[in-house]
C-alpha cells in the first residue's frame, strides 16, 4: 500500500464528508436525486480506502462484497488501537490468568458460573498438520480399574506439569487414556476448547488448563504412540482443528457407536469455561463428563463384538473443512425460528433469511456468538414489525434495547427497506413447510405466537 496516495484519498474522502449535509438539511437533501450520486460516489471512496488497508493489515480471509469489508475494517481498525491486541499479537501466545471474583448465580434450578471481567482471548490461526497415516488398531485397550482412581484429580497448568504427565503416560504398559474436552461457546463465533480432561486408568484424573498450554497440548493429541479414547460428537476433531490446528490420532470414537446411546442428564450448572482459577465445581463437572465416556466405552466393550467395532473404526473417513454458514444452515435456522414464534408474511420471511445471513458475517468478523449479537427471537420480531427508519425500529421494542442492537440500527434498517425492495411486486407460493428449499425461504402456515 502506497501511503502517500492512501493519506491523499483519506484527506480527499474527508473534505467530501464535511460538505454534507446534516440535521434536517440533510432530510431535506435526500429528496434531490443528485444527493443519492454523491453519497454513492463517498461510499464508494471508502469502501476503497477499506480494502486498501485491509488487504495490508487484515490477518482474516473474507467476502469482497460491502457488508464483509465494513465490518471486517471495523473489526480491525479496532484491533490495531487495542494495546492489549497488539501485545498478544506480538507474543503470539495465551496466558491463563485470575479474572478476579468467580461468581456463582442459580436461576431456575440452573447454576451459573461466570465471571464478569473476562477478556476475550486472541487465537491465530494455525495451520493444520495432517498426518501422513493413521495406524489401524488391532484390538481394543482393555481397560481394568478401581474406583479409588476416581478420587485422584490434579490440575495441569505449567508446561513442567504437562511434560511430567506426558512421561508418566509414556512410561506405562497400556499406552491409552480418556479425554473429554470442555469448551466455550457463549461469547465466540465457533466454540474453542478450554479444558482437556484425562484419565489413566492406572493413576487417576488429570485437568489440563488449555488456556495456559495451548501451544504443547499436541504433544499429548497428536502423539501416534498414545490412544485416546473420546467423543466427537460435538466436533471435537474440527474444534481442534479450527483453533490450535491439532489432528488428533490415533483416537477411538465412541459417537460411531450409534447403539450405546449418550445417558441424558437434566443441565443442572452451565459454565463460562474460560473462568480462572478452575474452581473445585468446573473440575469436578469435567471430570463427571470424562466419566461418562469411561462408562460407554466399557458398555462399548462389553456389549459389542470387537471385531466389529475395529472394523468401523479403522474404516472411518477424517474429512475437515473449516466451518460455514451455508444456506442449509440458515434455511434450518429459519425454519427453527417460524416454528417457534410464528409465521411471516413474504417481506418478513426476506427480511428474517437477510438478517439471519447478516448477522452471521457480523459474528464471524467479531468472533463473536451470533445469538449473543442479537437473539433469535429479536430477529424474529424486527422481521414481522418491519421498522423502516429510527423512530419505528426504537418503538418495535417495549424493553430496553441491547448495545448490540443500538450499534447495528443503521445496518438493519438498510437490511428491511432493502429486502422491501425486492419483494415488493413479486408473489411468493406459501406451502407447507416440506417445500422449503434452500433458496429464499418462506413460511409454513401459522404455527404459534411469539413467546415474549
Amino acid at each position: 500500500m502506497q501511503i502517500n496516495s492512501f493519506i491523499d484519498s483519506l484527506i480527499d474522502l474527508t473534505y467530501s464528508a464535511k460538505k454534507l449535509p446534516f440535521g434536517n438539511r440533510y432530510l431535506i437533501s435526500c429528496i434531490d436525486d443528485n444527493f443519492e450520486t454523491k453519497s454513492q460516489e463517498i461510499q464508494n471512496k471508502t469502501l476503497d480506502l477499506y480494502l486498501s488497508l485491509l488487504c495490508h493489515i487484515s490477518y482474516n480471509n473474507f467476502e469482497k462484497d460491502e457488508n464483509s469489508i465494513f465490518l471486517e475494517a471495523s473489526n480491525t481498525i479496532s484491533g490495531l488501537i487495542s494495546n492489549s491486541s497488539l501485545n498478544l499479537k506480538k507474543n503470539n501466545c495465551i496466558q491463563s490468568i485470575s479474572n478476579g471474583k468467580v461468581e456463582i448465580l442459580s436461576i431456575n434450578g440452573v447454576d451459573f458460573v461466570f465471571c464478569k471481567n473476562i477478556v476475550k482471548p486472541y487465537f491465530p490461526k494455525k495451520e493444520i498438520i495432517f498426518p501422513e497415516s493413521i495406524m489401524s488398531l488391532n484390538c481394543l485397550p482393555n481397560c481394568d480399574f478401581s474406583l479409588n482412581q476416581f478420587d485422584n484429580l490434579t490440575i495441569i497448568s505449567t508446561k513442567s506439569e504437562f511434560y511430567s504427565l506426558l512421561s508418566l503416560i509414556k512410561g506405562l504398559d497400556s499406552k491409552f487414556v480418556f479425554i473429554s474436552v470442555e469448551d466455550h461457546r457463549i461469547r465466540t463465533y465457533r466454540p474453542f476448547p478450554c479444558i482437556v480432561s484425562v484419565f489413566i486408568p492406572e493413576t487417576g484424573f488429570f485437568i489440563i488448563d488449555l488456556l495456559s498450554i495451548r501451544e504443547i497440548i499436541a504433544d499429548l493429541l497428536s502423539n501416534p504412540l498414545i490412544i485416546k479414547i473420546l467423543d466427537d460428537s460435538q466436533c471435537l476433531f474440527q474444534q481442534f482443528c479450527e483453533t490450535l490446528g491439532i489432528f488428533i490420532y490415533p483416537s477411538i470414537d465412541i459417537s460411531l457407536f450409534k447403539e450405546i446411546q449418550r445417558s441424558k442428564f437434566i443441565v443442572e450448572t452451565v459454565v463460562d469455561w474460560r473462568v480462572r482459577p478452575i474452581i473445585q465445581l468446573m473440575s469436578e463437572l469435567a471430570k463427571k463428563n470424562c466419566i461418562s465416556i469411561i462408562h460407554r466405552y466399557m458398555e462399548i466393550r462389553s456389549t459389542c463384538i470387537e471385531e466389529k467395532v475395529l472394523f468401523i473404526l479403522n474404516q472411518r473417513k477424517f474429512e475437515f473443512n473449516y466451518y460455514k454458514y451455508t444456506p442449509e444452515i440458515r434455511m434450518k435456522d429459519f425454519e427453527n425460528l417460524i416454528l417457534k414464534y410464528g409465521y411471516l408474511d413474504d417481506i418478513g420471511c426476506k427480511i428474517l433469511s437477510a438478517l439471519l445471513m447478516w448477522r452471521d458475517s457480523v459474528g464471524l468478523l467479531e468472533n463473536e456468538s451470533p445469538n449473543f449479537l442479537i437473539p433469535g427471537n429479536i430477529l424474529w420480531k424486527i422481521a414481522s414489525s418491519k421498522p423502516q427508519n429510527k423512530d419505528q425500529f426504537k418503538r418495535t421494542f417495549t424493553e430496553i434495547i441491547s448495545p448490540q442492537i443500538n450499534t447495528y440500527e443503521c445496518e438493519i434498517i438498510r437490511i428491511i427497506n432493502k429486502s422491501i425492495d425486492e419483494v415488493s411486486g413479486k408473489s411468493l407460493i406459501l406451502t407447507s413447510p416440506d417445500f422449503l428449499s434452500v433458496g429464499q425461504p418462506s413460511c409454513p402456515s401459522n404455527p404459534g405466537q411469539i413467546q415474549e
